[in-house]
């Protein structure tokens, strides 16, 4: 499995270099960064069948990726910020014709469109093979992953930046578990005030758009509590999340 991985990767870092610009410091106009963190944890159903439905999810992310935009894949687990463990980082190359040539500018772009659904398809790949072979993690630290999202989003080379949590984004970790207690306004605004005054804060997500699809919660009452939270807590941070852009599955991205 470890050599299928590899195999998967080499391709997708050979993919789409033909006929294509993929500078690392290039301002490409209209195109996007993609964080894109996954939560590890077994939740209430089966394993095996949220993995399945997160993998679905972040193959729709995937195939919306555009020529010159980057994808970041990472997971929530029990140290989202800390650990070391990447699931992809790609940049994708834009279409750069060698010619002026009509006829084979023509036969370039058609090679190029072709390469760039196949990295797509390898990507879509990778990510499902490490969402069956990655352990289950016992807690579930969204804060953290939204911290290592901050980092990851700090780049000023993309003209929009997107931070997709494929989660039920029931936070349980040692500072908070949100399966327990009720949620209402001032507990919401007694965690914001808590990570307000915290050491890592809130981080500053000004113009990046929010995307969460995986929520779930033990019932419906909860699940819109909770999605209060989040629509408060990243409106403190100055990111945008629309209630429409948060949901059990992905219908529209971006």
């Amino acid at each position: 499995m470890k050599h299928f991985l590899i195999a998967l990767n080499c391709l997708l870092l050979s993919i789409c270099s033909g006929c294509a610009s993929n500078e690392q410091n290039e301002i490409i106009p209209n195109a996007s960064l993609h964080v894109l963190l996954i939560d590890l944890s077994k939740g209430d159903e089966a394993l095996d069948v949220r993995r399945s439905t997160y993998s679905q999810n972040a193959s729709k992310i995937v195939e919306a990726l555009q020529t010159g935009d980057r994808i970041i894949v990472a997971p929530i687990n029990e140290s989202s910020l800390s650990s070391s463990l990447l699931i992809a980082d790609h940049k994708f190359g834009i279409f750069a014709p060698t010619t002026d040539n009509p006829m084979y500018i023509k036969k370039q772009k058609k090679n190029f469109d072709l390469l760039f659904q196949q990295a797509k398809d390898s990507l879509v790949a990778i990510i499902d093979v490490e969402l069956k072979m990655l352990p289950e993690s016992q807690s579930t630290d969204v804060f953290g992953g939204v911290h290592f999202a901050y980092a990851a989003l700090s780049s000023n080379d993309f003209t929009s930046k997107n931070l997709v949590l494929i989660s039920d984004m029931e936070e349980y970790s040692s500072n908070y578990k949100f399966n327990t207690g009720q949620f209402d306004e001032n507990r919401n605004a007694a965690i914001i005030d808590k990570e307000k005054k915290s050491a890592r804060g809130i981080p500053n997500l000004s113009k990046v758009n929010i995307y969460v699809f995986g929520a779930d919660s033990r019932d419906n009452n909860r699940l819109y509590e909770i999605r209060n939270f989040w629509i408060a807590y990243f409106e403190s941070s100055g990111a945008n999340l629309e209630i429409k852009n948060y949901g059990s599955r992905v219908l529209e991205y971006p």
